[in-house]
């Protein structure tokens, strides 16, 4: 199981100062959509030359003209995207070739998208399924139970990854089910000590796994 940190709502130089610090405890970087909003993909480059040794994640969140954003991110130095599970059919499949063609990984962002619709990529070898959270929902009604239980985890062979609102109290239930990746974004960031918490998330997740 994988630690991505999630960097988002904060200005470049601090992404790559909180990146940097927590370096030792995290397996993946992501970009977050925010710092591509307001930075571009120079965001993707300052990260990946800052952390020339880590996974560089762009979360484009990608639902349309998939082939002028991926490749504008792979050319910055990310090794994985994201692509909204609900773009139309011909985007996702589209999508996940492009990113074949770059030896890179999709990952399938699963927000507001009906389960049956996504069981197609569940096998495909460079695809990620990401059950996710979104900020507006958190923020609204809060972290439910059934996030992390929904049937579409029985897809056989999928790679999961979670995302939204994870915390180190709830970690221990998401990590249980035993994904591939979980995204940790503001219980990092903005704890008073990254570094710090960063390497409790790393502990918690390798107790789960033993």
């Amino acid at each position: 199981m994988k630690l991505q940190l999630a960097l988002d709502r904060m200005t470049l130089d601090s992404a790559v100062a909180v990146a940097r610090s927590v370096r030792d405890s995290v397996d993946w970087v992501e970009v977050g959509t925010s710092l591509i909003k307001e930075y571009g993909t120079d965001s993707v480059l300052a990260m990946r030359k800052a952390l020339p040794d880590k996974t560089i994640v762009a979360d484009v969140k990608t639902i349309d003209s998939v082939r002028y954003e991926f490749e504008l991110c792979f050319r910055a130095g990310a090794d994985v995207v994201t692509l909204m599970a609900v773009a139309p059919s011909t985007t996702v499949e589209l999508g996940v070739e492009i990113a074949s063609e770059y030896g890179k990984t999709v990952i399938l962002d699963l927000l507001n998208c009906r389960m049956e619709e996504v069981g197609r990529y569940a096998d495909r070898q460079n695809v990620i399924l990401c059950w996710h959270r979104g900020k507006d929902e958190q923020e609204t009604s809060g972290l439910q139970a059934s996030s992390f239980t929904h049937p579409a985890l029985s897809y056989p062979g999928a790679r999961w990854a979670f995302a939204g609102g994870l915390s180190r109290e709830n970690l221990h239930k998401v990590a249980a089910l035993r994904p591939y990746l979980v995204i940790v974004g503001s219980a990092i960031t903005s704890a008073q000590d990254p570094a710090q918490a960063a390497r409790e998330f790393h502990r918690i997740a390798r107790e789960v796994e033993t």
